[in-house]
């Protein structure tokens, strides 16, 4: 990677600073600075996934193209923080004027201010965060992207794109290539397009990260949650074992988790008797578009972001039709000659449920313009929008009785509550599977069992794919409990309430909807983060100074709850410093592996193969290789290990429409598979070699 392409990733950070200074909120808004950048996040990367698509439809997805379309973006927004400036700051409703360098230096002051004015117990939360935080910045910068599922389809899908100029579905014997929601690739493909280079792929899901910290600080308070409480809610969600695992890699379980938190906080915001937000345009276009990056990034979002998104509506409607007391004027106290008032009232009411319900369409058609072209694409090759059959049975349940769904949703909840002692969790797994059992239910059926997999398996070690989170689950479920509780008290805000609810809804739904699977854990993460403010909630009320002055229940279980706190915090750093496949220290570091071997770190066994393979096929300089893979092989290693400038597969989820390369179309053929499955692929005359972990097949010389 060049310095001039290096610097190109600049574009979209200054779109960004420019769009977070150009959105802050002019009305008095709760964390207004936190809100003013997830309206930024939600406004760039919808810009990132349209100008894609708009730049795919024109024949345009080229380096050249991305360029401009972010030159253009910088632009609009030093456009918009222009005509921002001197408005409004969301703190007051007085208008604060001053241009950028004194809303930067205003912010900066406040900052140190604020930074300076922390107890040490606060002081000690955050510098805790920030360690996690680096080092998890750390991983993802000196390590190449080696995630099991990337080498497999999140990666080779962008090579694809960038190669054919075009996100069209394209021919490939890895359906999940071109079936599975293509949200954070889009955005993954900005990069590759800029920088020519994969190194900076890791950052996207370390700014999720980030993203979904300041987002759950932001809903924490959202919910009437102090500092100390906030500070203590992301502690919670950034320690989770699986979210610093996947903090520096390219998996997009972070990058749906942000989306979420976008949902939940701009939803927030127009719930209540009196919501701070009421459904005006720009309120429906961001929740439509962080909607839309939802459903773009991963379908299990939805579970959590539906519920939050009919609560703003149901919110907005009772506003309507039974406004806050203050501002209602009851048909008793109207006076005389008034008669008409009251049907006047009702027309009001019905004109405003109307805008209601406009404004709920608004969302939908929003977040249609944003995935819908993906889905046209899957309809009209595979007649759904969700792919073929078999790969919706693969993850969704098939067997819906009670009895299967009980088994589900315990073999889930054993695999996210593993501790480090196999023997316990052992025993814990064979009650479920006699309970199963004793049900008339195979604990492994096919319909409800990820393909091919046995439970139990192991989840207890820092693995990227695996990580169980037992003591942030117990945080997060007491927080879940005890805000239900507190919200159906008397006088109780009713938020509280509605919010757990949301969160017992989507997990619930995830024991009904998904197949059990070893590598669920990670799936769960944008449950984690919008039921993290909860933990902070609790946490900070057994924490606040009132309760060291005096002897509540609350002052006892403080020894109770920091144990646990720092004991799961420690679990976090732990996941950074000895995690799979990235970790700071050790023989397996990022600092003594060399690029192909810190790539190889799944499956170090395979290296040499692929090492052999691309050094005999580069040999003929090919220009066009033939591509060959069973369904888990890794196809992605033969993009940054082949000089041809171009691959192609050799097979076809659907031959009829999508026509795979023959091997008349290509000069060399590579496979990642065994070697009956690959040699089907070549022509006699051909040299073939395979080790059973890779092959190749290259034709006669000439």
């Amino acid at each position: 990677m060049t310095p001039v392409r290096f610097g190109l990733v600049a574009l979209p950070l200054v779109t960004f600073a420019l769009t977070v200074y150009a959105v802050r909120p002019v009305t008095p808004a709760r964390a207004p600075r936190r809100l003013a950048v997830a309206r930024a996040s939600v406004l760039v990367g919808t810009f990132g996934v349209l100008t894609v698509e708009g730049l795919s439809a024109v024949g345009r997805l080229t380096t050249g193209g991305v360029v401009a379309v972010w030159v253009a973006a910088v632009a609009a927004a030093g456009v918009g923080a222009w005509f921002r400036k001197g408005r409004g700051d969301g703190h007051s409703p007085s208008p604060r004027t001053g241009g950028a360098r004194d809303v930067v230096a205003r912010w900066v002051a406040d900052l140190r201010d604020r930074l300076r004015g922390l107890p040490g117990f606060e002081r000690v939360v955050l510098a805790a965060i920030v360690v996690l935080v680096a080092a998890e910045l750390v991983l993802a910068l000196f390590s190449p992207p080696n995630t099991y599922d990337s080498q497999t389809y999140h990666l080779p899908r962008i090579e694809q794109w960038a190669q054919r100029g075009s996100v069209d579905l394209f021919p490939t014997g890895v359906r999940r290539q071109i079936t599975y929601p293509p949200g954070a690739e889009f955005l993954l493909l900005h990069l590759r397009l800029l920088t020519g280079v994969d190194t900076l792929y890791n950052l996207l899901q370390w700014s999720a990260g980030v993203l979904c910290l300041l987002l759950v600080t932001r809903l924490a308070a959202q919910l009437g949650v102090g500092r100390r409480g906030q500070l203590l809610a992301a502690l919670v969600a950034g320690s989770v074992p699986m979210m610093v695992l996947q903090a520096s890699s390219t998996q997009t379980d972070l990058a749906v988790a942000a989306w979420v938190a976008c949902v939940a906080t701009l939803a927030l915001d127009g719930v209540g008797r009196v919501p701070l937000r009421r459904p005006d345009l720009a309120t429906v276009l961001l929740l439509g578009a962080a909607t839309g990056l939802v459903t773009l990034t991963k379908a299990t979002g939805g579970l959590l972001a539906g519920p939050f998104l009919v609560w703003w509506t149901l919110a907005q409607a009772r506003r309507v039709w039974w406004p806050p007391e203050a501002t209602q004027l009851s048909e008793e106290a109207l006076p005389a000659g008034e008669a008409g008032a009251g049907g006047r009232s009702v027309r009001r009411r019905t004109a405003g449920l109307a805008r209601v319900a406009l404004a709920a369409v608004g969302i939908i058609a929003v977040a249609g313009v944003i995935s819908g072209p993906q889905f046209a694409r899957m309809i009209e090759t595979f007649g759904h929008p969700l792919g073929p059959p078999n790969m919706r049975e693969t993850l969704t349940m098939q067997r819906h009785d009670p009895a299967s769904l009980l088994i589900n949703g315990l073999r889930q909840a054993h695999t996210a509550l593993e501790i480090p002692v196999p023997p316990v969790n052992r025993w814990v797994a064979a009650r479920i599977v006699d309970l199963a059992e004793a049900l008339g239910r195979d604990p492994n059926d096919p319909k409800t069992t990820f393909f091919e997999q046995t439970f139990p398996d192991e989840s207890w070690y820092p693995s990227e794919d695996k990580a169980a989170l037992p003591l942030h689950a117990l945080l997060i479920g007491v927080g879940v409990a005890l805000a239900a509780v507190r919200g159906w008290r008397p006088g109780g805000d009713r938020r509280l309430l509605v919010y757990s609810a949301a969160i017992a809804v989507a997990a619930l739904g995830y024991a009904v909807a998904f197949k059990w699977q070893p590598w669920g854990n990670r799936l769960l993460l944008f449950i984690v983060v919008v039921g993290a403010p909860l933990a902070g909630a609790w946490l900070g009320s057994v924490f606040e100074r009132q309760a060291a002055l005096t002897r509540s229940p609350k002052r006892s279980l403080r020894p109770a709850v920091a144990a646990l706190l720092v004991v799961a915090t420690c679990a976090g750093m732990l996941s950074a410093v000895y995690g799979h496949p990235r970790r700071l220290v050790g023989g397996g570091s990022v600092f003594v592996r060399d690029d192909l071997s810190a790539r190889f770190a799944m499956r170090p066994e395979w290296l040499a193969s692929y090492r052999k393979a691309a050094a005999d096929v580069n040999a003929r300089n090919p220009r066009r290789v033939g591509l060959v893979s069973t369904v888990d092989g890794w196809e992605y290693p033969f993009y940054y290990m082949l000089d041809a400038p171009v691959l192609r597969s050799m097979q076809s989820s659907e031959p009829s429409k999508l026509k795979p390369a023959t091997w008349e179309d290509v000069d060399a053929m590579v496979c990642a598979g065994p070697t009956w499955f690959c040699y089907q692929y070549i022509h006699a005359s051909w040299t073939f070699w395979s080790d059973e972990t890779v092959s190749y097949g290259l034709p006669p010389k000439t």
